[in-house]
């Protein structure tokens, strides 16, 4: 009876031992999954970056950089009103209202970079659910 028992134990550990073997690999291809577009998203040649409900910065890819000469993760947790400066950021407040009380927000604008070149720009901006983030 003994033996029995022991071998429907061992039994129920391989079990186990395939469902967490199977949950790793999900895990990692899920990782990788992120890791791809994080280095697509850092990459592409135009500004992306994330701020959260308080407006701190959470990701600025590359091209942050090459405009505000920082780099992405000197970036993280700056306060968007920190990273726009006083003008721009009373430009933008009334999209950065909208847009926290769920209305998504396009809009074109003259940015001068720190170099003082100037460039125009069309702003796409909307909510991101925090769950899709993590």
């Amino acid at each position: 009876m003994i033996c029995s028992y022991i071998i429907d134990l061992n039994g129920v550990v391989q079990g186990i031992r395939l469902q967490l073997k199977k949950a790793q690999s999900a895990y990692e291809s899920e990782a990788q999954d992120k890791q791809f577009i994080i280095k697509i998203i850092a990459s592409v040649p135009n500004m992306i970056g994330y701020w959260d409900k308080e407006l701190h910065c959470q990701f600025a890819n590359n091209a942050c950089s090459h405009w505000f000469t920082q780099s992405p993760k000197d970036l993280i947790e700056v306060s968007f009103r920190e990273f726009a400066g006083e003008t721009l950021y009373a430009l933008n407040d009334p999209y950065i209202q909208a847009v926290l009380a769920g209305e998504a927000q396009r809009f074109e604008r003259k940015l001068e970079k720190t170099n003082g070149n100037i460039s125009h720009m069309i702003h796409l901006v909307t909510m991101l659910e925090m769950s899709c983030l993590k």
